[in-house]
């Protein structure tokens, strides 16, 4: 699966906002996937983020992790409360235009000796 989200890695580092969708049914492996390729995907970001501080540029990783399952979203950088946040919602204004997660934290990724994969954990 890594292999073959490599185009899409290589377009995060571009500057583009890229998203990553898994699923299938329950007991399928999505979250061992997924977990998976954000690790390693951390791993590859950190060593492209050191290789741009050397030229004198810098990456800034921002990602928000949902799932959705029974047709609502859930939060999953928000810890397990008693009084859970509103779920995040999705928009989208108009059949034309793209659609936007609202409501979903995000967390800013660290850079540098392996601590983006440490942000995520």
């Amino acid at each position: 699966v890594f292999q073959e989200l490599q185009e899409e890695l290589q377009a995060a580092l571009a500057g583009e906002a890229v998203s990553i969708l898994a699923y299938g049914a329950t007991g399928s492996g999505k979250t061992h996937t997924v977990t998976n390729f954000a690790e390693r995907a951390a791993m590859r970001l950190d060593e492209e983020a050191e290789a741009l501080e050397k030229e004198g540029l810098r990456l800034d990783v921002v990602v928000q992790i949902v799932e959705i399952y029974n047709e609502q979203f859930r939060d999953l950088l928000v810890p397990d409360v008693a009084h859970p946040p509103e779920p995040p919602r999705l928009k989208m204004p108009t059949p034309t235009s793209s659609a936007t997660l609202q409501g979903a934290s995000q967390r800013q990724i660290s850079r540098g000796s392996g601590s983006m994969l440490r942000s995520l954990q």
